[in-house]
């Protein structure tokens, strides 16, 4: 972060300055009390399960130079002194909301930078997206991006405000779960190129429909305006439709043969060989030009996300030859379809969160891999589905029966409905409700051979199953016996 001034920090929130001096410079802006820095600002942020307010008196004798507020009664309840003694000595800013605050700063900030910044959502693929155009764009450029998925009206901020002269292109995931959440990060963030990579039910359960989800994933390039570049996938029926809403450029995406959308299509690909290594593919573009390209994971649906990379890279006017050696060398983030090997078994570590079009895409990819036992899917709760819960669980049912799924595990109340859809389509099921059960049933039933998908909401942790089937690996000659 290049220093600002906190007068530049009144201007941007309309805070009132209760103690310090206007000019003094912070060189840094943190909502973790645990990580706060000499000369840095913190924000003392409210939620279900914290308030920030309780730890203002710490960051202060860990060197911070100043502190946001909205809270006063709170600082006292937190400490044996005044308010006022707590943030003598610190520049303190009193706002309405530290959260709204905590954006208003970053959209400040953002405005000193005249750099192409690259704002991606949709149902899947986002995060998957971001890194994969944040290692391409690193081979030549330095890129800012989100750490993990901090895409989030805290997260996105936060990254902003990491931007320093030294940035050449910054790439944001924005997320959501109700809307009006992407509208107001892309406001934020003001991207100049904007990419959707599907609409899946995700969340669903916060919006009257799938429609309702599509109109919240284009608040992204609303948000541009006629300026911003919409790089779409023209495959999805939700996205492609887009197309004509945005004044602007638009730059479509899709595979050749999958819908009669994409004939239409200006980034498209062909020749598609899966294989357990990865994907190959020929990307074609700009009336004629093609590149063939490897992606070195596993999943059809990666070929999208690679297609929405070159899409940008259009969109930019550079070269799709940049991306040969980005994507080839390419890792997904941890828990993302991340294959295990242990004493025979294969576990796919695809627990970092779900939704209907996720599970879809990691049973077609369980499908697909190589397996000389059986393929035993772990399936925990899809979350915030809302009344659409039993049914889009029991569609997940019959998917696995589609993806040869031999053995289907599932956790929580509502992927039993999956497990009796299997069930009855000749598919075995066991039905466990946490973490335990379905370890103890595992350890009686995976061998060598086989490959274990393993895939849940992040709500259900079943990260743990994972963790859990370690043991199982190094056990299973003896479950075997």
């Amino acid at each position: 972060m290049i220093p600002i001034s906190i007068a530049e920090i009144l201007i941007a929130t309309g805070g009132e300055l209760v103690s310090g001096d206007k000019g003094f410079l912070i060189s840094g802006v943190s909502t973790d009390s645990r990580q706060i820095l000499p000369d840095q600002l913190f924000i003392a942020l409210k939620g279900e399960n914290f308030d920030g307010h309780g730890f203002i008196g710490q960051v202060i004798d860990r060197g911070a130079s100043g502190v946001v507020f909205s809270d006063e009664l709170m600082i006292e309840q937190n400490s044996t002194q005044t308010r006022m003694s707590v943030l003598q000595g610190v520049c303190a800013i009193r706002v309405k909301d530290t959260l709204i605050a905590l954006g208003q700063i970053a959209a400040y900030y953002r405005n000193k930078f005249d750099i192409p910044i690259i704002g991606i959502t949709g149902s899947n693929g986002k995060t998957t997206t971001k890194e994969m155009l944040g290692d391409v764009l690193s081979k030549q450029w330095r890129v800012l991006r989100n750490k993990k998925n901090f895409n989030n009206a805290i997260g996105l901020p936060l990254t902003l405000l990491e931007m320093d002269n030294s940035v050449q292109f910054c790439v944001v995931e924005l997320g959501m779960n109700h809307p009006g959440e992407i509208a107001y990060l892309a406001n934020i963030a003001r991207p100049m190129i904007g990419v959707i990579t599907n609409v899946f039910e995700s969340h669903i359960g916060h919006f009257e429909d799938k429609e309702a989800i599509a109109r919240a994933k284009f608040e992204l390039i609303k948000a541009m305006g006629e300026e911003g570049i919409a790089v779409l996938n023209a495959d999805d029926p939700f996205v492609a439709r887009m197309a004509q809403q945005h004044k602007g450029a638009v730059i479509t995406f899709g595979v050749r043969g999958a819908t009669s959308i994409n004939e239409k299509a200006d980034v498209f690909a062909t020749d598609i060989m899966e294989n357990d290594a990865g994907v190959s593919f020929n990307v074609h573009w700009d009336g004629g030009k093609t590149q063939g390209m490897f992606v070195p994971v596993p999943g059809r649906h990666n070929v999208y996300n690679a297609l929405a990379v070159c899409g940008v890279l259009v969109a930019l006017r550079l070269d799709l030859s940049l991306a040969v050696s980005g994507l080839s060398e390419f890792k997904l983030p941890d828990s993302r379809m991340e294959i295990i090997e242990r004493d025979g078994i294969r576990i796919i570590n695809d627990a970092y969160n779900a939704n209907p079009g996720s599970m879809k895409t990691a049973l077609l990819t369980l499908s697909g891999l190589a397996c000389s036992g059986r393929r035993i899917m772990v399936m925990g709760d899809m979350l915030e589905l809302g009344k659409w819960s039993r049914n889009l669980h029991k569609e997940m049912g019959q998917c696995a029966c589609d993806a040869g799924v031999d053995i289907l595990v599932t956790v929580g109340q509502e992927a039993a409905f999956a497990a009796s859809e299997a069930q009855g389509r000749g598919v075995q099921a066991f039905v466990c409700q946490d973490h335990a059960v379905s370890l103890d049933v595992l350890k009686g039933l995976v061998k060598s051979g086989d490959v274990v998908l393993v895939k849940g909401s992040r709500g259900m942790r079943m990260e743990r199953i994972v963790e859990g089937l370690g043991e199982v690996g190094s056990r299973q000659k003896a479950v075997c016996c």
